[in-house]
């Protein structure tokens, strides 16, 4: 199982809109790829905190074929609009 999880900056008054926007347009089409097991977005608690994109992934090749798709970079050009700065990707494998 493969998590992709991306650190976003998004100011305060812009995350009700990053929330709809990946509500509607996002998890629908990440829901749709090949091998995504499950997705959602982690919003912080205090104002000014990060907030988590998380997709799951069942193998090491549909992560990475979602990558190399492009599919990925047009779902955060959605997001984009709503960003403090570009989003820090990581990758971690289940043990």
């Amino acid at each position: 199982m493969i998590f992709r999880i991306a650190s976003l900056t998004v100011s305060d008054a812009d995350l009700p809109g990053l929330v709809e926007t990946y509500a509607q347009r996002c998890s629908p089409l990440i829901r749709a790829e090949p091998g995504n097991l499950d997705r959602y977005l982690l919003t912080p608690f205090e104002p000014g905190g990060q907030v988590l994109a998380c997709t799951v992934w069942d193998t090491d090749s549909a992560a990475e074929r979602y990558d190399v798709s492009g599919r990925g970079v047009a779902i955060a050009q959605a997001l984009a609009p709503m960003l403090g700065s570009p989003p820090v990707l990581r990758s971690y494998r289940r043990r």
